[in-house]
């Protein structure tokens, strides 16, 4: 089998190469989390327990979230709401920029 002279790959071609190392090593770490690629929003309140149990959901399954507190925040709220059609039942889980549920193991 030919042996590669590294020194005859110009510098583009160890860009392209060092790029992709990086995206596999970015994946593997993805992956460890939990599913790759998953954003995870959680609309949530103080003191809602069923924001706990979302939370420790997503915690126990490794995969990261953004806790968003729709409560004292009436930005987010505001977002929150049009995601739900005016529904303020907490939990309010996104996945991806789409809606996943309200409320959690049919409550909120």
């Amino acid at each position: 089998m030919p042996s590669l002279d590294w020194r005859a790959v110009d510098g583009r071609a160890w860009q392209v190469f060092a790029a992709l190392i990086d995206y596999g090593q970015m994946l593997i770490q993805s992956n460890k989390k939990g599913r790759v690629g998953l954003e995870v929003k959680i609309y949530t309140k103080p003191g809602c327990p069923y924001c706990a149990k979302a939370r420790d959901f997503y915690d126990a399954k490794g995969i990261a979230f953004e806790d968003l507190n729709a409560q004292d925040d009436l930005k987010l709220r505001a977002e929150m709401l049009s995601i739900t059609d005016g529904d303020p039942t907490v939990p309010v889980i996104v996945e991806n920029g789409r809606l996943k549920q309200i409320g959690w193991e049919g409550r909120g």
